[in-house]
């Protein structure tokens, strides 16, 4: 099958979006399939305003291809891909990533962009594919052939270490739990709860760290956040990792936190890599974000943007890790047996054969 993806956000770039392209590609490539990625960097240059672009370009670049999967929302991009689908009668399979939310002028454009050219880039798609049902129903996203269809992760490539759930602190010989936080530390990523995260660990009894990964123009303030509520010594900011070193750091992690604060976050691909590698999760009661943990079996499921839910659960793997490793094991159980990349890919693939013009 010859394959394009049109996506936003190149790969090497932050966040979730340029990811999953990304593993759908490599994925594809081996089982046989050609398949190109087409992101912003391909159109025009004058053209472009970060990970927008008017990618006029699709509309011929986009030929010979037996399926158009477009990742949504590409502003500048998205409509052309579409046109292109029905201009050579290709199908158009989008997944949606997520709906935007900016203040200013920029949101101004976002919200004249759903009014007008959302809806009928979504009505020219075959099928539209999201992560959960449960988000969907959130944002009142509708389709005529709306599918679930969660992202998946290579299993094998992230798993437990020898030491599935590393519960010592290296630090002056004192034991206690490691918390991980995974994200961006930037203003698009205001979302992320950062903020929330190191006042709640400011209350928490006994011995933890807490490692955050990732890197933008708020990590100094978050730094200073952290000097001024006295825990300073506790945090560590590591910047950005690649994916061996990100690995590494979730096989030593007692539990990953994500305590995102708003429906910016629509799914969490960084819980399903904590899972997999046998790591269990603290995530925001969020639609999308709360269905990839059990409550009470693979983590718990916080109030977004409570400082005081949030310690509960934190203080709750302090004072009883023993649970908390159970938790872990579950956690890698039900990524095993349901968010295995292969079944994803072999779910993908039936939707490519029954997408129709």
């Amino acid at each position: 099958m010859h394959i394009a993806h049109v996506c936003p956000v190149d790969p090497g770039a932050k966040g979730g979006m340029g990811r999953v392209a990304e593993r759908y590609l490599h994925a594809q490539l081996k089982d046989g399939d050609e398949t190109k990625l087409f992101t912003p960097k391909d159109a025009w240059r004058v053209f472009r305003f970060g990970h927008a672009a008017l990618f006029l370009q699709l509309l011929w670049r986009l030929r010979g291809f037996d399926v158009i999967h477009l990742h949504y929302p590409f502003y500048g991009g998205a409509l052309f891909a579409v046109l292109a689908g029905k201009m050579r009668r290709t199908p158009v399979v989008a997944t949606y990533h997520m709906k935007t939310k900016s203040s200013g002028w920029l949101g101004l454009v976002f919200r004249a962009h759903r009014v007008v050219i959302g809806p009928l880039v979504l009505r020219m798609c075959n099928q539209v594919l999201v992560s959960s049902l449960d988000y969907a129903k959130s944002i009142r996203l509708r389709h005529p052939n709306l599918k679930e269809l969660p992202f998946g992760i290579d299993v094998h490539a992230w798993r437990p270490g020898a030491n599935p759930a590393g519960w010592r602190i290296e630090k002056e010989g004192e034991r206690g739990v490691r918390f991980l936080f995974v994200g961006g530390l930037d203003d698009a990523h205001y979302f992320k709860g950062v903020e929330v995260l190191l006042r709640s660990c400011a209350e928490l009894k006994g011995g933890w760290s807490l490692r955050l990964v990732g890197d933008g123009n708020r990590r100094s303030a978050y730094e200073t956040l952290a000097h001024d509520l006295g825990i300073a010594s506790h945090v560590t900011f590591l910047g950005r990792l690649d994916d061996d070193e990100l690995k590494q750091e979730f096989q030593a992690a007692s539990v990953h936190v994500l305590p995102s604060i708003d429906r910016s976050e629509a799914f969490g691909l960084v819980t399903l890599e904590a899972a997999a590698s046998g790591i269990p999760s603290i995530v925001s009661d969020l639609p999308g974000v709360r269905t990839l943990v059990k409550e009470g079996k693979t983590g718990r499921v916080v109030l977004p943007g409570n400082t005081g839910s949030l310690l509960s659960a934190l203080q709750d793997v302090v004072d009883d890790p023993d649970t908390w490793r159970i938790f872990g094991k579950n956690a890698r159980k039900m990524i095993v047996e349901k968010y295995d990349s292969r079944l994803i890919q072999k779910k993908l693939r039936k939707l490519y054969e029954n997408a129709t013009v």
